[in-house]
């Protein structure tokens, strides 16, 4: 029986960092691809009604990442991820910034520095991450803009992608 798993959000303010704790009722590989492959980042990655919809991806050290987020009624938005360091399916390190359709980042918003953590246990998956923010003002803006509710939807739309692999997997 897969159990439901809560997104624990601790936000830190005063040392600009947002750290979040998730188990995923996966196998470690199973995780770490959702995390590190174009395709099936675009079905989880933002909450929905929103989309992702990646024009390039290379992850590598060094590579990057670049989507738009698709949200009905809202212009154009593009991240960028810049992908710093890699251990496969242990961790790794990215820099994500709002840019346009050809990454040039715009200065005026916030950068997140993300360190992603995959631990297993068992048959799940423990996910950790931590992303720090240079500016007082990126991390509030961010948590304004309501982080914590669209990481928490958008783990949610990981654990129906898991949900229907294990329902295929045992049929």
């Amino acid at each position: 029986m897969t159990r439901t798993n809560k997104t624990e959000i601790i936000k830190d303010l005063a040392n600009r960092k947002i750290s979040m704790k998730r188990i995923f009722n996966a196998p470690l590989t199973d995780v770490w691809r959702a995390w590190t492959e174009r395709d099936l980042l675009d079905q989880w990655w933002v909450p929905l009604p929103c989309k992702a919809k990646t024009k390039s991806f290379d992850f590598s050290e060094g590579g990057n990442w670049l989507y738009e987020v698709l949200a009905p009624g809202s212009g154009e938005q593009w991240v960028v991820v810049e992908f710093k360091k890699i251990k496969k399916n242990k961790s790794f390190q990215a820099i994500s910034s709002f840019c346009d359709r050809n990454a040039v980042i715009d200065p005026e918003m916030p950068v997140m520095h993300w360190k992603n953590q995959f631990i297993k246990s068992d048959a799940d998956t423990e996910v950790l991450v931590e992303i720090s923010f240079s500016k007082d003002a990126d991390i509030e803006r961010i948590v304004a803009w309501g982080f914590e509710r669209g990481f928490t939807t958008a783990a949610e739309n990981l654990d129906k992608i898991f949900s229907t692999l294990n329902t295929q997997t045992h049929d």
